[in-house]
């Protein structure tokens, strides 16, 4: 079966969701592949105010070096080292002296029960007390709790606030999630300069999410001049420090040639990273990669494999459904063990088949 690869990005989307590992929401890339001229489609018609905003704040965090309050020296030194109640004591005993940064890294302890029960409330009162002395760290994870309602009252309006407070004092993810609501139309009028303006904070600060929704808004000249050479240089950015739906993004234009050299091995490169860690739309194209030959060598094996991993994900393609069925069962087979690979450990590949039972005749 010869397969021409058609493959064009269209308005429909997959949700962002809130992921507890991190101070963000990873932006979800979401594409359609239809058929049509060949070629990846370089325009996303997706709404750009449909990125989901920061997570709210879950068990697991990452407090990054930029997060880090001033002063919090030794109490900090053994919360990072997971000596979670040497932290609380010295803590404790460092804010009731009117320490912020203390007082944050209190809220932090509390908000994710790191050596105690989590207390929200608790939390949310260290932060309050930081935060009006003005810790940014401390305003930046009041607008979180202020954004799903933990511990303190469910409001977008305080939310906002305490992001535009973080933000002015430097707090780069405070100015990407700021720049989500004017991106959004939400709490504000709709305003992509001014959310251009805060991504370009963010993103300069090396905020991820910030370097990918940067690009796409000069990819679609939303709040700046449309500049797919500078699109391309933001996905970049993100791609090399592993955002995948950068990796996505970038491999189209790299595909295609826009804002950049046209390399098809490029791209399937990007596409074979994004699909491997586990970005289902990648899985999806590098599947059409493999079945035309386009960028890396035709190996159906290959295409059925990432078809059927990008499948159980939720994206379909019916080309590649014909695909797949016009293969002889032996390469179906082997395209659903490369899919479905059984660990090496497991004591089902290590023990001999059972032999049947003597029936009576024997």
């Amino acid at each position: 079966m010869t397969f021409s690869i058609s493959l064009r990005m269209s308005d429909r989307r997959i949700a962002g969701r809130r992921r507890c590992e991190g101070s963000r929401l990873l932006l979800a890339t979401a594409v359609v592949l239809s058929g049509g001229s060949a070629g990846f489609a370089a325009t996303d018609e997706r709404p750009l105010g449909d990125l989901p905003a920061l997570q709210a704040p879950g068990a697991v965090i990452t407090y990054g070096d930029q997060d880090v309050p001033e002063g919090a020296d030794l109490a900090y030194g053994a919360f990072q080292r997971g000596f979670y109640l040497n932290a609380l004591a010295i803590a404790t005993r460092n804010a009731g002296q009117g320490d912020r940064a203390a007082q944050t890294l209190l809220g932090l302890i509390y908000e994710n029960g790191y050596g105690v029960p989590q207390d929200l409330e608790k939390s949310a009162s260290w932060y309050q007390l930081a935060g009006a002395a003005g810790d940014p760290q401390a305003q930046y994870r009041l607008g979180l709790l202020h954004l799903d309602g933990l511990g303190v009252e469910k409001s977008a309006t305080k939310a906002a606030d305490y992001f535009a407070k973080a933000a002015e004092a430097g707090q780069a993810s405070a100015a990407y999630n700021l720049g989500l609501f004017y991106l959004q139309g939400q709490v504000f009028n709709q305003d992509f300069a001014r959310a251009a303006e805060l991504f370009g904070t963010a993103a300069s600060a090396g905020i991820l999410d910030a370097q990918y929704g940067l690009a796409l808004l000069y990819k679609r000249g939303q709040g700046l001049e449309r500049s797919d050479r500078d699109a391309v240089l933001w996905l970049e950015r993100a791609a090399a420090n592993g955002h995948d739906a950068a990796r996505v993004e970038l491999a189209i234009m790299v595909f295609n040639g826009v804002g950049t050299l046209k390399d098809e091995d490029r791209a399937a490169r990007l596409f074979k990273m994004a699909a491997e860690a586990g970005n289902p739309v990648a899985m999806n194209r590098l599947a059409r990669l493999y079945a035309a030959g386009l960028g890396v060598d035709a190996d159906p094996v290959e295409a059925g494999r990432w078809h059927i991993r990008a499948r159980q994900a939720g994206v379909s393609d019916l080309r590649l459904d014909g695909f797949f069925e016009s293969l002889d069962p032996a390469t179906r087979d082997e395209a659903v063990k490369r899919a479905f690979p059984r660990p090496k450990n497991d004591a089902r590949a290590l023990q001999p088949a059972e032999e049947a039972p003597a029936t009576a005749s024997e």
